[in-house]
């Protein structure tokens, strides 16, 4: 068994966000302003495993604003209430690789 750092389910951990980030852009939150939006993710190690402890950070492209978030034991995260953007999520824990997203749109329907 190796030491070294294991790397995350890639393709398991961005089609998480990305769908997040999707379901995000088309449903905001009904309590909260019409010209924001929520991400939420989950994260999983290679084995499927949910991973609690990590450290996630959403940063907004053009601005560079992030935003900061652990996930719960559950793997799970959320951000409320970003603003419209495009995002990069960054993902990391100690004993694993990091990783990064491809740039996802935020997008807020029309009202």
């Amino acid at each position: 068994m190796s030491n070294g750092p294991r790397s995350w389910q890639c393709a398991g951990f961005f089609t998480a966000v990305t769908l997040s980030v999707f379901l995000a852009a088309v449903v905001p939150a009904l309590a909260q302003s019409l010209d924001r939006g929520d991400v939420a993710g989950m994260i999983r190690d290679q084995t499927g495993a949910a991973l609690g402890g990590v450290t996630v950070i959403l940063r907004e492209t053009r601005t560079g604003v992030e935003r900061e978030m652990v996930t719960r034991d559950d793997g799970r995260y959320s951000a409320p209430m970003l603003s419209p953007g495009v995002y990069v999520v960054q993902a990391a824990r100690t004993g694993f690789s990091p990783a990064t997203s491809e740039p996802l749109a935020l997008v807020i329907p029309p009202r």
